[in-house]
């Protein structure tokens, strides 16, 4: 049957029809044996009306010439009348008869041919339904009506007969399954084959040059074959209808013909001269809405349509540019789709259990989170009773934290058992269908969520065993979040008020440093006892400190360099990323920050230009960022990009006479607190945002305190006494005061001191001789420390304490949450602990150990001395304070910064110091307490 007359179809031809014309038609009245009725279809030869048969009463279509057709085009009339006539197929649409209707006065009248009448629609529109989603068309359905239309093809070879114009407008789809390809205009004819007992599809000498000349272009250019395209018709058989064929199949797995697009110029250079990209990957570049990037023309395809790979490698062998790596003829492709589709019952059965186990999956992974989830609360909840709960307690004050415990150890096992069915239900699924897209982008995201984890933990072998399984699996969902890039931004601020270089007026009432007060470590809630009150002052003081109400304002202009951190001989050493350009920084600059340092940085840096440095694409990894202006001291300032992270550092840039000396300013931000689960008594890792601090290079050394006992007994021996290391109040002191000199007994001072004054003193408990001016000092109580704090704030004019936990375990891991200063994994030689020496442990002083330094430049913080902190332990530690890092005399396992200790506030220790905090700016009345 024609095409409807609201079909448009697209011909090319390179010929001109003849200028010769039949015979003008002339109104007739309708021969007795046919009623004509309404007009159902208009093709490029003629016109279709539906007509009934009066002779045996069926309804009929006669396809009638157009009027005037020129002679060229009555002879393929009658030549498609012919050949349709001769191939009796089930899916080729029959013609009954062939004659001319009886015109006026005994003329021929208008040549028609009799054919069945089709109820039903093409296969055009039976593509525009299945890409919307309408009429219950299914991928089986249309595949088998592809296999019907090859073996109508197969049929039509064998008789030497070539279409040459195959196309989905051209397969028609009756109401009750029934497939027929028509229009046959474009047919060629060809000898019988005397091997085979078949006609031959080479065009045969007799038929008309008219239709076979070398050049013509017969066709519709977006199913052509590339012989067709070029012209070549004497090359033009079976393999052409084969690849007309694949074109069709194509267009059912990708929504649009192979070389769609343009004009038919553009089509037909395509055609002869490229490769159809494959079905598969046309697909992934549908948008949710359907669409494609790559082709305006695309149709919307079902989103859930997956192409067999057998059936898309079946269409690129017919689709194949050279003639010989085609299928041969249509039978051949017929056998294959039938091959195809005799195994796609067991696909379909396969398909049916793996969508079963699927949705099992999404089940198991429903529960998996949600229990993960309810696992996190009980493991947190058990935390914090842990902290409440003391051992010596009656065993029903501990019940609530043992069923915390039991909780969290129950909901873990179930959380396992859920993740390894949906782990094993999605391995079921695809080793039946092994390309399921649902289930492969279940399992990338479920290894993804399980690599995540494993990253935030730092659990890098775990994590080295996810990644690889979840590139195995993602099909281009996770690309972005696997390469991980994030963003980063610059600025930089400074101080306008000289509140740090010429001081200002502090009132009682503003002492206030992150909720506690700075000389007397009292927490400023009213939580902590009255005793602690005893080093305040009632009056004001004039401090180089900020108000909590300064604010900084934008400095533009800081030249800004970026460094990668990479591992050398286990140090974290800031190194030139690959590919960085840009002046390297001034070897002034470095000298200020590095000196005497092993993590010097490496090369030239990327440079960034000067701030602000605008948001920029940024690889994930630990960074250094190093800045430098006219006026102001430089500045060290590590930061992270972790996957995906838009970074936005805000640096405050200080002049020279705003940082005390020897201290290291730590920057304000972010940073991961916690979360070391190898580090004994560590917490659940938690972020933490901090204002910027000084924190001391270097522990207060021996020469630093003896100097503070001395200045104290010019004012009060007593107090000063009370002040001068010690082993206990009972012991006795490690140091002598001398003509009202604080002395360190050094070995050089024994030899020259009398035998009275060298009775007074004695060594540090423990170490193998004597003390050393540069060591840290050791011996001294967490009250000690405060007095020490409050002693040099009114010396120097400038606020100092002794930093919150939080506050130094910042300086020490920096935001990248390393678990050792240097990096992520320990040695001996790297910092002062027992197992730095083959013999006995010792202290050492704080130049020895100098890859014991942050990544802000703070040094001694994994060993050499346990130091106090300003703040308690826990909310139950009444009359305690935090101790962290390990000792000279402490063991390895103590050296992770995010080890927590604690002690009472008077307590005494041959390994115990601490180091000040130069404080920025006090902290707002009435706010919180910094919790440890």
């Amino acid at each position: 049957m024609a095409k409807r007359s609201s079909k448009k179809t697209r011909r090319a031809t390179t010929k001109r029809p003849s200028t010769k014309r039949s015979s003008p038609a002339r109104a007739v009245k309708p021969p007795a044996k046919y009623a004509l009725g309404r007009e159902i279809g208009r093709g490029g030869l003629g016109r279709v009306v539906e007509a009934v048969d009066a002779e045996i009463g069926r309804t009929v279509a006669l396809k009638l010439l157009l009027d005037g057709a020129p002679l060229d085009l009555v002879e393929r009339f009658k030549r498609e009348g012919r050949i349709t006539g001769r191939l009796e197929h089930p899916n080729i649409v029959p013609v009954h008869e062939v004659g001319h209707l009886p015109g006026e006065k005994g003329s021929r009248g208008e040549i028609f041919f009799a054919m069945k009448k089709i109820a039903g629609r093409d296969l055009a529109d039976v593509l525009k339904e299945f890409r919307a989603g309408k009429g219950g068309w299914t991928l089986r359905r249309l595949e088998e009506i592809f296999r019907d239309v090859c073996r109508a093809m197969a049929f039509a070879h064998s008789k030497g007969v070539i279409h040459r114009d195959l196309k989905p407008s051209n397969v028609m789809v009756g109401e009750f399954g029934e497939v027929l390809v028509v229009d046959w205009g474009l047919a060629r004819e060809g000898r019988e084959s005397k091997v085979e007992g078949r006609r031959s599809a080479r065009p045969d000498s007799a038929e008309r040059p008219l239709l076979t000349l070398d050049g013509d272009i017969f066709g519709t250019p977006d199913y052509m074959s590339p012989e067709q395209a070029d012209g070549r018709t004497e090359l033009v058989d079976e393999r052409s209808d084969v690849f007309s064929l694949g074109a069709v199949l194509y267009e059912i797995l990708a929504g649009r013909p192979p070389f769609a697009g343009g004009s038919t110029t553009e089509i037909l250079k395509r055609v002869i001269e490229g490769n159809p990209t494959r079905p598969t990957d046309l697909l992934k570049t549908f948008d949710p809405a359907g669409r494609s990037a790559s082709s305006s023309t695309v149709q919307p395809l079902p989103v859930s349509l997956t192409i067999p790979p057998e059936l898309e490698e079946i269409c690129l062998k017919a689709l194949a540019k050279e003639r010989k790596d085609r299928y041969p003829n249509a039978e051949a492709l017929a056998g294959e789709m039938q091959r195809f589709l005799d195994g796609a019952l067991e696909r379909e059965r396969r398909e049916r259990f793996a969508e079963e186990e699927v949705a099992r999956a999404r089940a198991a992974i429903a529960r998996w989170r949600g229990l993960e989830a309810n696992a996190r609360e009980a493991a947190e909840r058990a935390s914090a009773l842990s902290r409440e709960v003391r051992q010596w307690q009656p065993q029903e004050k501990k019940i609530p934290l043992w069923d915390a415990e039991d909780a969290e150890e129950r909901l873990a096992a179930e959380s396992i058992g859920a993740f390894s069915e949906a782990d094993s239900a999605l391995a079921s699924a695809m080793s039946n269908v092994p390309h399921h897209k649902e289930a492969r982008r279940l399992k990338a995201g479920l290894y993804w969520e399980r690599f995540l984890e494993a990253e935030r933990a730092g659990r890098a072998r775990d994590a080295m065993y996810f990644r690889p399984l979840v590139e195995h699996y993602n099909d281009g969902d996770l690309d972005a979040a696997l390469r991980g890039d994030g963003t980063l931004e610059v600025r930089t601020a400074a101080w306008p008020c000289a509140c740090l270089s010429e001081g200002r007026s502090v009132a009682a009432s503003d002492m206030n440093v992150l909720g506690y007060h700075p000389w007397s470590g009292r927490r400023l809630d009213g939580a902590e006892p009255e005793f602690l009150k005893g080093a305040e002052d009632d009056c004001e003081s004039r401090l180089r400190v900020h108000a909590a109400s300064c604010a900084t304002t934008a400095l533009a202009g800081a030249r800004a360099w970026a460094y990668l951190f990479k591992e050398e001989r286990r140090l974290l050493v800031p190194t030139t990323p690959a590919g960085a350009t840009g002046p390297a920084p001034p070897a002034e600059l470095l000298d200020a920050l590095f000196a005497g340092s092993p993590f010097r940085p490496r090369g030239p840096g990327l440079f960034l230009g000067e701030t602000p440095v605008a948001p920029r694409s940024w690889p994930m990894g630990s960074w250094l960022l190093l800045l430098e202006a006219p006026g102001r001291s430089p500045a060290r300032v590590p930061f992270v990009v972790r996957r995906q992270e838009q970074v936005s550092l805000d640096v405050v840039l200080y002049r020279p006479e705003e940082t005390p000396d020897d201290f290291r300013a730590v920057a304000a931000g972010a940073f991961t607190y916690q979360g070391d689960a190898s580090a004994v008594g560590a917490r659940p890792g938690e972020r933490r945002d901090l204002g910027d601090v000084f924190i001391a290079r270097d522990p207060v050394t021996c020469a630093q305190y003896a100097e503070f006992v001395t200045d104290l007994f010019a004012r009060d021996p007593a107090q000063a006494t009370a002040r001068t290391p010690r082993a206990s109040d009972k012991s006795g002191f490690y140091w002598p005061i001398v003509h009202g000199r604080c002395v360190v007994p050094t070995t050089a001072w024994l030899a020259a001191a009398s035998p009275a004054d060298r009775a007074r003193a004695a060594r540090l408990e423990s170490a193998p001789g004597d003390w050393e001016e540069r060591w840290p000092v050791f011996g001294v109580s967490w009250e000690d420390a405060m007095a020490f704090a409050r002693w040099r704030s009114l010396r120097d004019g400038r606020l100092y304490t002794i930093p919150h936990e939080v506050q130094w375990e910042k300086s020490g891991r920096g935001p990248d949450a390393r678990p050792y200063p240097w990096g992520r994994r320990f040695d001996g030689l790297l910092c002062n602990v027992q197992e730095s020496h083959e013999g006995t442990a010792r202290p050492s002083t704080v130049e020895v150990f100098a890859t014991d330094e942050s990544p802000y430049g703070v040094r001694g913080l994994a060993g050499n001395q346990q130091e106090w902190c300003l703040n308690e332990p826990g909310p139950s530690y009444r009359g305690w304070r935090s101790t962290r890092g390990s000792t000279w005399a402490g063991s390895a396992a103590r050296t992770r910064l995010a080890y927590r200790a604690g002690n009472i506030v008077r307590t005494l220790s041959y390994s115990s110091g601490f180091r000040l905090a130069a404080v920025v700016k006090l902290t707002a009345a009435g706010e919180g307490v910094c919790a440890s």
